[in-house]
């Protein structure tokens, strides 16, 4: 079966669990499909969703968007021109705009006062989102773990309840 045919089969919900691929794509699949059931666990699924991810500075969405942002796609931009604002965008991403201010610095910029208060600003409100986002997913996290253990264990006092008693 060719991937055309799997690509069909998929897009009309035919169960394409037993599709066979030869002896060397079984082999490939007994690699696989341990780390494919491991990433496809629902409690790492629900942390991604509505495109969230679960550290915004390991995001390569974030850190494209910063890259894109600071040497214009419509512009040509050399090797070097990419390179350099990756590494701005990781600095940033790392560190804030105080990082940017030290850079400025470094390379004989004078910041002034508004600058200072405006890299502060930024960096304080940029910290409180991360931290709200985070408790928020962690309560959520909770409230989750909570309810399995509840459910597991009414299913359990169903089971006890269900078995006979021998004396």
């Amino acid at each position: 079966m060719d991937n055309f045919d799997i690509k069909d089969a998929i897009g009309f919900g035919a169960d394409t669990t037993n599709v066979t691929f030869g002896e060397q794509g079984e082999k490939v699949q007994e690699v696989i499909k341990p780390i494919y059931k491991d990433l496809s666990r629902d409690d790492l699924l629900t942390r991604c969703l509505g495109a969230k991810t679960q550290n915004n500075n390991e995001s390569p969405p974030v850190v494209n968007s910063l890259i894109w942002t600071f040497a214009s796609k419509h512009l040509h931009s050399g090797a070097k021109v990419v390179e350099t604002t990756k590494f701005l965008a990781v600095l940033f991403l790392n560190e804030g705009f105080e990082s940017i201010l030290k850079l400025m610095e470094v390379t004989g910029a004078k910041i002034g006062l508004n600058s200072q208060e405006f890299a502060n600003k930024r960096d304080d409100s940029r910290i409180d989102r991360s931290e709200r986002r985070l408790s928020n997913f962690a309560r959520q996290a909770r409230i989750s773990n909570r309810e399995e253990k509840t459910a597991l264990r009414e299913f359990f006092e169903e089971e006890e309840s269900q078995k006979p008693i021998h004396p």
